[in-house]
Protein backbone atom coordinates (compact mmCIF):
# COMPACT_ATOMS: atom_id res chain seq x y z
CA UNK A 1 0.00 0.00 0.00
CA UNK A 2 1.51 3.12 -1.19
CA UNK A 3 0.41 6.76 0.93
CA UNK A 4 0.51 10.43 -0.97
CA UNK A 5 0.20 13.07 0.91
CA UNK A 6 -2.07 15.73 -0.97
CA UNK A 7 -0.40 19.62 -0.66
CA UNK A 8 -2.15 22.19 0.69
CA UNK A 9 -3.01 24.14 -2.51
CA UNK A 10 -4.37 22.32 -5.27
CA UNK A 11 -4.96 24.54 -7.85
CA UNK A 12 -3.88 24.45 -11.22
CA UNK A 13 -0.50 25.02 -10.65
CA UNK A 14 -0.08 21.84 -8.78
CA UNK A 15 -1.92 20.17 -11.05
CA UNK A 16 0.69 18.56 -13.20
CA UNK A 17 2.18 17.77 -10.03
CA UNK A 18 -0.60 15.70 -9.02
CA UNK A 19 -1.15 13.80 -12.13
CA UNK A 20 2.69 12.76 -11.94
CA UNK A 21 2.40 11.25 -8.21
CA UNK A 22 -0.95 9.97 -8.99
CA UNK A 23 0.79 7.97 -12.09
CA UNK A 24 3.32 6.66 -10.45
CA UNK A 25 1.28 5.22 -7.98
CA UNK A 26 -0.44 3.66 -10.28
CA UNK A 27 -1.11 -0.36 -9.85
CA UNK A 28 -0.94 0.20 -6.07
CA UNK A 29 -3.50 -0.17 -3.33
CA UNK A 30 -3.21 3.64 -2.48
CA UNK A 31 -4.31 5.89 0.69
CA UNK A 32 -4.18 9.68 -0.28
CA UNK A 33 -3.55 11.73 3.25
CA UNK A 34 -5.92 15.57 2.52
CA UNK A 35 -5.43 16.68 6.19
CA UNK A 36 -2.93 19.64 5.08
CA UNK A 37 -5.16 20.80 2.10
CA UNK A 38 -6.65 24.15 2.01
CA UNK A 39 -7.27 25.42 -0.96
CA UNK A 40 -8.87 23.24 -4.44
CA UNK A 41 -9.01 24.21 -8.12
CA UNK A 42 -11.21 22.49 -10.07
CA UNK A 43 -8.66 21.08 -12.16
CA UNK A 44 -6.89 18.85 -9.16
CA UNK A 45 -10.45 18.14 -8.12
CA UNK A 46 -10.89 16.18 -11.78
CA UNK A 47 -7.72 14.67 -11.14
CA UNK A 48 -8.82 13.12 -8.17
CA UNK A 49 -11.99 11.68 -9.11
CA UNK A 50 -10.45 10.62 -12.25
CA UNK A 51 -7.84 8.86 -10.84
CA UNK A 52 -10.35 7.15 -8.47
CA UNK A 53 -12.14 5.77 -11.57
CA UNK A 54 -9.04 4.65 -12.66
CA UNK A 55 -8.43 2.72 -9.54
CA UNK A 56 -12.04 1.24 -9.31
CA UNK A 57 -11.48 -0.25 -12.82
CA UNK A 58 -7.91 -1.37 -11.66
CA UNK A 59 -9.99 -3.33 -8.22
CA UNK A 60 -7.83 -1.28 -6.42
CA UNK A 61 -8.36 0.78 -3.28
CA UNK A 62 -8.21 4.37 -3.32
CA UNK A 63 -8.80 5.85 -0.28
CA UNK A 64 -8.87 9.22 1.62
CA UNK A 65 -8.00 9.81 4.99
CA UNK A 66 -8.18 12.78 7.40
CA UNK A 67 -9.50 15.20 4.73
CA UNK A 68 -9.66 18.53 5.63
CA UNK A 69 -12.85 20.26 5.68
CA UNK A 70 -11.49 23.10 3.00
CA UNK A 71 -10.95 19.37 0.92
CA UNK A 72 -14.62 18.19 2.03
CA UNK A 73 -16.54 21.41 0.91
CA UNK A 74 -14.62 21.51 -2.58
CA UNK A 75 -16.42 18.01 -3.35
CA UNK A 76 -19.68 18.78 -1.70
CA UNK A 77 -19.65 22.21 -3.80
CA UNK A 78 -18.98 20.08 -7.28
CA UNK A 79 -21.61 17.78 -5.85
CA UNK A 80 -19.25 14.36 -5.70
CA UNK A 81 -19.58 12.44 -2.73
CA UNK A 82 -16.20 11.26 -1.55
CA UNK A 83 -17.73 7.50 -0.94
CA UNK A 84 -15.83 7.15 -3.91
CA UNK A 85 -12.73 7.13 -2.09
CA UNK A 86 -13.93 3.95 -0.52
CA UNK A 87 -13.30 5.57 3.46
CA UNK A 88 -15.79 4.71 6.09
CA UNK A 89 -14.14 7.09 8.32
CA UNK A 90 -14.85 10.44 6.49
CA UNK A 91 -18.43 12.02 7.70
CA UNK A 92 -20.82 12.53 5.09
Amino acid sequence: MQTVFLPETLDIKAAAALAGSLMAAQGNQLVMNGSRVKRVGAQCLQILIAASKMWDRDGLSMTLSDPSEELKDAFRIAGVKMDIFYEEEIAR
